[in-house]
């Protein structure tokens, strides 16, 4: 069976993106902002998720982090953070509960190395 993985993102050609280069990995489903990806998370199981950390609404990237990693249910769930602010917010991510850092733009092969790393495949 695929993995499930969340994509939190905004961008819709950063979503296309993400839905193109992973579909073979997995079964994606995209959240829009933090509101949206907790509904989700609370209503499904997730094998990976994938955080944009600058992205509109009340919760950004590092708070939706910082959310899961306050819930005994979520704390094992491998957290890419994503950006294209670069190395900037790298500290601030790990720090926050985020396992892994992918900086935009990113090559195809850099994204499935580090999914493949979460998955632990």
């Amino acid at each position: 069976m695929l993995p499930k993985i969340l994509v939190v993102e905004d961008d819709k050609p950063a979503i296309v993106l993400f839905e193109h280069y992973l579909r073979d990995i997995g079964l994606i489903e995209v959240a829009v902002d933090g509101e949206i990806a907790v509904n989700l998370i609370n209503n499904n199981s997730y094998d990976l998720i994938l955080i944009d950390i600058n992205h509109r609404g009340e919760m950004d990237g590092l708070a939706l982090t910082r959310y899961l990693r306050g819930k005994e249910e979520f704390k094992n769930i491998p957290i890419i953070a994503v950006t294209a602010f670069g190395k900037y917010y790298k500290d601030n991510a790990l720090s926050a509960g985020c396992n892994y850092f992918l900086i935009k733009p990113f090559e195809r092969s850099e994204l499935l190395d580090l999914v493949s790393k979460a998955l632990n495949k």
